[in-house]
């Protein structure tokens, strides 16, 4: 297990999911509700694989990836992966 405990920063894994829980928890969510479910001022929804690939890709643009040689067709949510197998490999070169 790559994040067996919580990190510092706001964007450790541990700590989202554990967010993410106590939203499902405070707004009633039942054993069925999918973890990707979230409430606002009018309801619940849930994020899709498609709405994150859509962010991933309108970031690529707003990045402006393009002029780096990296295209819109090139980035998608395998970038998520590549970027976080990166940081894994980077944090344990700097033990």
């Amino acid at each position: 297990m790559i994040h067996h405990r919580a990190m510092a920063g706001k964007y450790c894994p541990v700590l989202v999911v554990v967010q993410q829980f106590l939203h499902l928890r405070d707004n009633n969510a039942s054993l069925d509700t999918i973890i990707s479910t979230f409430w606002d001022h009018l309801d619940s929804s849930h994020i899709t694989d498609v709405n994150i690939r859509r962010s991933v890709k309108r970031t690529g643009i707003k990045l402006d990836l393009a002029k780096h040689g990296i295209t819109e067709g090139r980035v998608d949510t395998h970038s998520l992966c590549a970027g976080g197998a990166m940081a894994i490999k980077f944090k344990r070169k700097s033990r």
